[in-house]
């Protein structure tokens, strides 16, 4: 999508939304982060479950040049048909790819914690996204030289309580959430690891700062701008 060569004067972080309002809440936060940081105005949406929705939004800036960013992991459904027609309603045309699995992020998470780690992730039907998610650990596995496998919270294959166990009987070590925000998801990553006496490193990408810092650089690096990233 080509994107307009004014200065991005709104962000707007499209995330798909939860029932539990923890989620939701850390996603505002986590806009009031990126605004301080790129010193530009950054606004959360959603897709369901919360509001304000991505229309609201716009219709609040009045901004058509508004830079819409998809707060999401996979290029599945949502993705590729829920965000194009809430942009499309939306009035809005500067829209991102979604965040996708931030190789360096992923490298950071796995060498921080310095052991066999297992990434977790909410799940999805969708063949295509599992093996790209899952792709993406073992390289990232394979970059830094510690062992890391992938597991789901929901879906039909490689759930945690099955990976989980295999894990333990392989000598163990951390699980690391790979999603946004704590909620119900969050709760039963916890829950489970818990049981088999695994430590969860981390509470959600929008709170570990090597995700900040990526979402600062893809922001600033999309389209031009007069603001400058503040130093931290």
């Amino acid at each position: 999508m080509a994107f307009s060569k004014n200065p991005i004067t709104n962000v707007i972080l499209l995330a798909h939304g939860s029932p539990d309002p923890r989620s939701a809440t850390r996603m505002e936060e986590f806009a009031e982060v990126i605004s301080d940081r790129l010193g530009i105005p950054t606004h959360s949406a959603y897709l369901d479950h919360n509001s304000p929705s991505l229309q609201d939004v716009a219709g609040k800036i009045q901004d058509p040049n508004a830079l819409v960013v998809p707060m999401l992991l996979t290029t599945a459904f949502h993705a590729r048909f829920d965000v194009p027609k809430a942009a499309k309603i939306s009035g809005l045309h500067n829209v991102l790819p979604p965040v996708g699995h931030p190789t360096q992020v992923l490298q950071e998470l796995i060498h921080r914690a310095g052991n066999p780690v297992m990434i977790v992730a909410v799940g999805t039907s969708n063949v295509s996204a599992q093996a790209v998610f899952e792709v993406a650990v073992q390289s990232a596995s394979s970059v830094v030289g510690i062992k890391a496998d992938h597991s789901y919270v929901t879906g039909k294959k490689d759930l945690i309580g099955a990976k989980f166990s295999d894990f333990v009987n392989d000598g163990g070590g951390s699980v690391i959430p790979w999603m946004f925000a704590e909620g119900k998801l969050m709760d039963r990553i916890r829950k489970e690891a818990a049981s088999q006496n695994l430590t969860v490193e981390g509470n959600g990408l929008c709170q570990e700062k090597i995700f900040i810092d990526h979402m600062v650089r893809v922001i600033s690096g999309c389209a031009p701008t007069d603001r400058f990233e503040k130093q931290t």
